[in-house]
């Protein structure tokens, strides 16, 4: 059922803690699409600020409000990185 929303050429993300069996599908799909890079990406819970290395607080409960902060920042990124390719014209923002 979430691998509906894969795109071609498109990231496609993943919480980390999904069950084996759901992952392995996951990543077939993404591979059959073919998604950006043809691979899933499996994020991490957002426990630590990557920058200054101390604890995130949230202010809200629960590991899947971790799981969902991490997929946000993810997807932000990307929409970042999407759109300055489309301003400077590189088709592919990482180069």
């Amino acid at each position: 059922e979430k691998a509906g929303i894969f795109k071609k050429g498109v990231p496609a993300y993943t919480c980390a803690g999904q069950e084996p069996e759901a992952l392995k599908e996951l990543k077939k799909r993404a591979a059959a699409v073919p998604v950006r890079d043809g691979k899933l990406v499996t994020l991490p819970l957002l426990d630590t600020d990557p920058i200054t290395k101390r604890p995130v607080e949230l202010g809200i409960e629960g590991a899947h409000q971790r799981e969902n902060a991490g997929l946000a920042l993810a997807l932000a990124h990307s929409f970042l990185e999407h759109r300055a390719a489309s301003k400077t014209g590189k088709l592919d923002p990482r180069s």
